[in-house]
């Protein structure tokens, strides 16, 4: 279903495990990493020391990341780039047409929240690509089971389209939640003619009051979580402005906190191919 995918290095224990979930996942895709030396997070000028730190720590996560991939008997495009995070992988995402972007965090023992340091929020900024963000091992190896998310942003459909594709080609079913209080019930009847269509299984609830525990509570039930990340039009970037994120409160709350992948679908619109 992705054609190209690309892994964002990092030095991360998870890691390894993203590495070779989204395989499992996407076979036949063409793998690309990438690691990005970007002092700009520490808003000073740094020392011919912390320069070759951190681009030190970028070399090895990009190494370590194909040594993974090789020992699977998988092939990767490797690639480091110096300068801003946001604007060099928006750059490579467009240059090498990459269909998906898998990014690893790591998770608040406290909380059980994710960690949602610069580089994921610089990625919001930076690509339209769908973001496969995990923050903790996954129960299952294959989803059989997957939960869309919808709400009330524009692109809220767009994302719940991509899930349903990405359930036709896992052999998955779908559970789709409908927060967005739609009291004329074209989201549920477009969203089932998708289904249809596509030949899978959905089943449909809408509750626009439910809380993000509740409905983290459904996101557990299931083997990954598809909703959108919201997009780069004008109002989007508004909101990033203002918050960081181009999604309201609620939804963040839902991905950050949900306990299996998280599938973020933005205005790229994934074109299946098998």
């Amino acid at each position: 279903m992705f054609r190209k995918i690309l892994f964002i290095a990092d030095n991360h224990a998870l890691m390894d495990t993203l590495l070779r979930y989204v395989p499992r996942l996407f076979p036949r895709a063409e793998y690309h990493v990438m690691g990005v030396v970007d002092l700009s997070p520490f808003f000073v000028n740094t020392t011919d020391f912390v320069h070759e730190t951190v681009e030190a720590a970028v070399v090895g996560a990009v190494m370590h990341s194909n040594e993974v991939l090789a020992s699977d008997g998988r092939d990767a495009k490797l690639g480091i780039v110096w300068g801003n995070f946001a604007a060099r992988v928006g750059k490579y995402t467009l240059e090498k047409a990459i269909d998906l972007v898998a990014v690893e965090t790591f998770m608040d023992e406290d909380t059980k929240r994710s960690h949602l340091s610069w580089h994921v929020d610089r990625l919001f900024r930076g690509t339209d690509r769908p973001i496969l963000l995990m923050d903790r091992l996954p129960e299952d190896e294959t989803p059989d089971e997957l939960l869309l998310l919808l709400t009330a942003h524009p692109l809220s459909l767009r994302a719940g389209r991509t899930g349903i594709r990405l359930a036709r080609y896992l052999g998955a079913t779908c559970t789709a939640l409908d927060i967005t209080g739609d009291s004329g019930g074209s989201v549920e009847r477009r969203l089932k003619e998708m289904a249809s269509r596509a030949r899978v299984p959905l089943r449909y609830t809408a509750n626009p009051d439910a809380r993000v525990k509740d409905i983290l509570s459904i996101v557990a039930a299931h083997d990954m979580l598809v909703m959108t990340r919201g997009g780069k039009g004008l109002l989007d970037k508004m909101k990033m402005s203002v918050t960081g994120l181009p999604i309201r409160r609620k939804a963040y709350e839902v991905f950050a906190g949900a306990p299996t992948p998280a599938l973020l679908v933005g205005e790229h619109e994934v074109i299946p191919n098998g």
